[in-house]
């Protein structure tokens, strides 16, 4: 139970079972590709009034309006994003 507390998901009893073992691990490594692979996609981000579009590499405003931005700010606002996502 204390692992379970700790964060932990999921668990096995000893003595366990080796073929269920590997199958609970493949499990969890196909559920892991699954929200890598959801994390990847988010291609914009809305914040506030603002639309930032990382595949194109632009900002719009609530009009429509383009406004520029460095390639740092992308950067760190899609490296943002995909860790909120997380």
């Amino acid at each position: 139970m204390l692992g379970l507390k700790k964060g932990g998901d999921d668990y096995l009893t000893k003595p366990f079972n080796l073929e269920e073992l590997l199958i609970r691990v493949e499990k969890l490594i196909q559920k892991n590709k699954k929200i890598e692979q959801s994390v990847e996609e988010i291609n914009y981000i809305e914040i506030g009034k603002s639309r930032i579009d990382f595949h194109a590499q632009e900002c719009y405003d609530i009009r429509g309006e383009k406004h520029m931005m460095t390639k740092k700010k992308y950067s760190f606002l899609n490296s943002w994003s995909k860790i909120k996502m997380k």
